[in-house]
């Protein structure tokens, strides 16, 4: 008896910290709002929690923005001028495949298309822009119907399972 209530603990603590590791172990491109809400919701997060998470979340967030902007720099101090160019043309013409794309899609008017376009542009000149605030302003441009269309069409990477594509470790 003694032993099966050691073992039922147990398992209720490995499975407590196996639901907590995968909550917290997220793709790094989701949503921290989204992020939380998923934790809350699995571990019935307090109010406190939820604050401290999702103050944790936005440091964690500055310091990746601080980290891929150094990486920048120093990949813009060993390229030359001319690989820099290059590179910067690639980008501007991933920018203009995108509103292309968007604009087939979700019936773009020009004028919502040179605002999606401003702001991709700026998102590329500020790598502090977050995801969650380039949706926000992405949304004050499109219409509802717009925003649920786009959301349908985002891809849910959460439907390969938790190790993407096959369940395997990323080695298609």
């Amino acid at each position: 008896m003694k032993r099966s209530a050691i073992a039922l603990t147990s398992t209720a603590l490995l499975a407590t910290a196996l639901t907590t590791g995968l909550a917290l172990a997220a793709p790094p491109d989701r949503d921290p709002e989204q992020r939380l809400q998923a934790m809350t919701q699995q571990l019935n997060l307090t109010e406190a929690q939820q604050t401290e998470l999702r103050a944790l979340f936005e440091q964690h967030a500055q310091r990746r923005a601080a980290e891929r902007q150094a990486l920048r720099e120093q990949v813009d101090a060993l390229l030359t001028d001319a690989q820099r160019q290059q590179r910067d043309a690639r980008m501007q013409q991933r920018v203009e495949r995108r509103i292309s794309r968007m604009t087939q899609r979700l019936d773009l008017t020009p004028d919502q298309a040179q605002q999606l376009h401003a702001l991709f542009a700026e998102k590329q000149g500020n790598p502090t822009l977050t995801r969650s605030e380039l949706r926000e302003r992405m949304a004050a441009v499109l219409s509802e119907d717009q925003l649920a269309r786009l959301e349908r069409a985002r891809p849910r990477k959460a439907a390969h399972g938790p190790m993407g594509r096959g369940g395997s470790m990323g080695c298609n």
